[in-house]
């Protein structure tokens, strides 16, 4: 009997834990090293900002959690004055504009997201991070003007149309990805009702800096405005195209955004699609990105690992099918 019970609370207890998930699209604080490797600190455990677990949040800190998933009680590592706080805008949008949202799960526990978006900049001019009460202000809505979403448990991989507030403009904003799972039993405060996904349920949450712009010129993908100088009618190919068809066209104009990628006239590459891509040419040791059908970055796996493509992180090679 002791033994079956041990056995039952080591479950739960496993249980508990088991959901995770990160916010890849503004990618998070904790989560942008994927993206900006040189900007940002490698955490690979950046799919658990759980507010410390739900026993500590909700029992310990009465439901409060840092705003990008740190304990409410413990040392605030990304926000702003924290360890790991990168302190850089990873995204550029427009005033109402439609933004797509991606979100990874690694553990589905069911339950739902929302999205909350502050605009800080009246914070950070008294050196400040954004707060939950000013993240409240705007609860993000996609075209259907729904704000809850609730999570199909078989799925992994979430994308989402949002609209950002109209009128709203900020050189720092602050956005937030809430993820409330729900597959813990517990005890409905209010009914009574006992069940799953009812009571406490393990929270995780996400926060990215971006701006916001009024200009209807404003540059969708931050590190490229190009204008195109061909030499010939027709796009230069490449002899070997890859899986993702890039090609190469000759005599680019470029003017570069991003203040660390020098201004010049060379070849890049373009894309057939955004996203993150192995190079199988490297045994998908490395991987690049494309955004805007740019390929903007290429990045090394470290430690002998491999980009695994089906959850776009890099992996223990095992688990990981170079194709």
């Amino acid at each position: 009997m002791k033994f079956a019970l041990f056995t039952l609370l080591i479950a739960f207890k496993y249980q508990e834990i088991e959901a995770h998930g990160r916010l890849l699209d503004p990618p998070s604080r904790s989560s942008c090293w994927r993206e900006f490797p040189k900007k940002c600190v490698v955490e690979y455990t950046d799919n658990q900002q759980y507010c410390g677990g739900a026993n500590v949040q909700w029992e310990q800190n009465k439901g409060k959690c840092g705003i990008c998933g740190d304990d409410w009680e413990g040392p605030k590592l990304y926000e702003r004055g924290g360890d790991r706080y990168p302190d850089f805008v990873v995204r550029t949008y427009e005033s109402g504009q439609v933004i797509e949202v991606k979100v990874e799960l690694t553990a589905n526990q069911k339950g739902w997201f929302e999205f909350r978006l502050c605009d800080a900049d009246y914070l950070y001019e008294q050196g400040l991070d954004a707060d939950h009460k000013c993240l409240d202000k705007n609860l993000l809505k996609d075209l259907d003007g729904k704000s809850r979403f609730m999570i199909d448990p078989k799925e992994f991989q979430f994308k989402f149309k949002l609209v950002l507030p109209s009128g709203l403009t900020c050189k720092r904003c602050v956005f937030q990805w809430k993820y409330h799972s729900g597959n813990r039993y517990g005890i409905d405060p209010i009914t009574k009702e006992g069940g799953r996904g009812l009571g406490i349920q393990e929270e995780f949450y996400g926060c990215s800096d971006v701006t916001i712009d009024s200009s209807s010129t404003t540059t969708k993908n931050k590190f490229f405005s190009t204008s195109f100088k061909r030499t010939t009618t027709q796009p230069i190919v490449t002899e070997e195209l890859t899986t993702e068809e890039m090609i190469t066209i000759e005599e680019i104009t470029e003017e570069i955004i991003d203040e660390e990628i020098p201004t010049t006239t060379r070849s890049i590459s373009l894309c057939s699609k955004d996203g993150y891509f192995p190079d199988v040419s490297k045994d998908c040791t490395e991987y690049y990105i494309c955004k805007n059908y740019v390929k903007i970055n290429q990045i090394k796996c470290p430690n002998d690992l491999k980009f695994n493509k089906e959850l776009n992180i890099c992996d223990w090679p095992s688990a990981s099918k170079c194709f």
